[in-house]
């Protein structure tokens, strides 16, 4: 830390840094695991293939009133 007081900017910024992480970690922010990303992602595909789903049966419904 001595080190850095030699030069001002970039002593300004790692106390900007330091200000945002404090920040950072008053609004609870916690890091999720990796294995719930994964699993939140997952979920997000198969909602995506739910809807892909509907549509297609809806347009087979329409071709079938034709």
């Amino acid at each position: 830390m001595e080190e850095l007081s030699k030069y001002p900017k970039q002593n300004e910024l790692f106390n900007q840094m330091l200000e945002f992480y404090a920040q950072i970690d008053e609004t609870g922010f916690t890091e999720m695991p990796k294995q719930a990303y994964q699993d939140w992602l997952n979920s997000l595909e198969d909602e995506k293939q739910k809807q892909e789903n509907e549509k297609f049966k809806l347009k087979i419904k329409l071709k079938a009133l034709d």
